[in-house]
């Protein structure tokens, strides 16, 4: 019901299109509010029953071939598809039969059981398993026929409104254009190669050989070893990349071998390892919320005793304090052996006399 009101649609836009001049009718208000009505209710097509004969109504057009698989008079699929461009110059003929073995293909799982009927608007196809095969494509795609029960029956072609819209539409579902997404950082590693002497060599040696002896290959100009993703020397770039991967939601500040092991199962350059290390250790993160994977340093243990006076002392800074005649820090002396001290008063910056003009 939906396809038939899909296709009265259709047909009045195509009416109005041909007219001189554009007149809104009784006939296109119709066709309106059918098509309205079948774009808020919900499309039922029929389910298939093995036990009744299925009907394939067929049509091709200039831009496209159209199917309607049919029990009953219910629709049970549809098939539109867009014409390539190798066979937008077949005849008419031609055409209408490659529309009836799309869609026997298409539909074989249904076919395949039991005689079906074909209905196409194109006489001379209803004696098509009478005529002689003259072209290599009628040749091949009468292998495809073989094995099934059906007939090939005429029908006119304004009965024939659901599959000829359809082959009408086709192209509209054809690609017109394929759009690609790509990284950021791959034009990133790309422009990192111009200022890179060794990366300007293997470019030259790989654009007459890829891959070469040593694991190097060229995809889409990017460099790649064993098949990883080669990087420049290029500082900027590469902190870029171990931050990526360890900094992000999926690296969560992960620790060296982590880190490593994750950015190395696609990127490689010199010195991997080590800079991975060297951004660790300075990640404010890191530092702040880990602890060292060193061992524990132990229980604290006394100092050994002096033997004499003034062998052994014992230095600290008393900061902090108010100023008292410019002065604001002590500096403060013990001799662990007599515990005698010195207190020697220092201005912020450090200017005081050296210790021994203190003492």
């Amino acid at each position: 019901m939906c396809a038939s009101l899909w296709v009265d649609s259709f047909s009045s836009h195509t009416t109005l299109k041909e007219k001189k001049q554009f007149q809104w009718s009784a006939q296109a208000q119709q066709a309106f509010e059918q098509l309205k009505q079948a774009m808020v209710s919900t499309p039922v097509l029929a389910l298939p029953d093995f036990n009744a004969q299925f009907v394939v109504e067929t049509d091709a057009s200039d831009v496209g071939i159209g199917a309607v698989l049919m029990q009953h008079g219910q629709p049970i699929a549809y098939l539109s598809k867009a014409l390539a461009q190798q066979h937008k110059h077949l005849s008419i003929y031609e055409k209408e039969f490659l529309a009836l073995i799309m869609a026997v293909e298409k539909w074989r799982q249904y076919l395949q059981h039991q005689e079906f009927l074909i209905r196409i608007d194109h006489k001379s196809l209803t004696y098509l398993t009478e005529q002689n095969l003259h072209s290599e494509m009628q040749r091949k795609a009468m292998n495809r026929l073989m094995g099934l029960h059906f007939k090939v029956v005429y029908r006119k072609g304004k009965e024939n409104a659901a599959a000829d819209a359809l082959s009408r539409v086709g192209h509209l579902l054809a690609i017109q254009a394929i759009s690609s997404m790509q990284p950021v950082w791959v034009q990133e590693v790309l422009n990192s190669y111009a200022t890179d002497p060794r990366a300007q060599q293997l470019l030259t040696q790989l654009a007459i050989t890829s891959p070469d002896a040593h694991g190097y290959s060229l995809d889409k100009g990017l460099i790649k070893f064993k098949n990883k993703l080669w990087v420049a020397q290029n500082s900027a770039l590469q902190t870029k990349i171990i931050n990526a991967f360890h900094a992000s939601a999926i690296g969560g500040h992960s620790g060296v071998q982590a880190t490593y092991h994750r950015i190395q199962k696609l990127f490689h350059w010199k010195g991997l390892k080590t800079a991975v290390e060297d951004f660790i250790k300075q990640c404010q993160i890191c530092q702040q919320a880990k602890h060292m994977n060193t061992s524990p340093a132990g229980l604290l243990q006394p100092l050994p005793i002096p033997e004499g006076a003034w062998q052994d002392i014992s230095m600290d800074f008393i900061e902090g304090l108010p100023k008292s005649e410019g002065y604001n820090v002590i500096l403060v002396i013990v001799d662990r052996f007599t515990k005698y001290a010195h207190f020697i008063p220092l201005k912020h910056p450090y200017t005081a006399p050296t210790i021994a003009q203190a003492v």
